[in-house]
């Protein structure tokens, strides 16, 4: 009967939005593992099979740390501002997620040696109730001042 199909959307669509997540977690995996071209695959079929835009700016942020393990600093960094857009929409300003986002960012100045550029995102967007501020804190204590 039609009620019967009707259930079966139901169901059909939880489990592709299942899958969707899936292909995400396992992306962050292989690249936390540096495939990062098997990385890069997986969160493409996540970016087309999301459910929600906190789940797509996660998989922006996966693509972009992928991007700038790889070096390649600029998709990194077009990546990283799609999430933070996303999170911006959605988030408050102190919000953990938006942090991280602004995070993503000086990381990526740390590593292309823009140091005064890292600090500032950094100093400014610090909490310092957030979760992983001590682990920000570690970071920007590598990270050598001008004088």
């Amino acid at each position: 009967t039609m009620k019967d199909y009707r259930r079966a959307l139901v169901y059909f669509t939880r489990a592709i939005e299942s899958l969707g997540l899936a292909y995400s977690h396992f992306g962050n995996v292989q690249q936390l593992l540096g495939h990062y071209k098997e990385a890069l695959s997986a969160l493409q079929i996540f970016e087309k099979n999301f459910s929600s835009r906190k789940e797509l700016a996660l998989a922006y942020s996966y693509m972009g740390e992928t991007y700038r393990k790889m070096g390649n600093y600029q998709a990194a960094f077009d990546f990283f501002g799609k999430a933070k857009t996303i999170r911006k929409a959605f988030t408050p300003a102190q919000h953990p997620d938006l942090v991280a986002s602004y995070y993503e960012f000086a990381q990526i100045y740390k590593d292309t040696k823009q140091n005064q550029k890292a600090l500032e995102i950094a100093r400014h967007t610090l909490p310092e109730t957030h979760p992983d501020c001590v682990k920000y804190k570690q970071t920007l204590a590598k990270i050598p001042v001008a004088k």
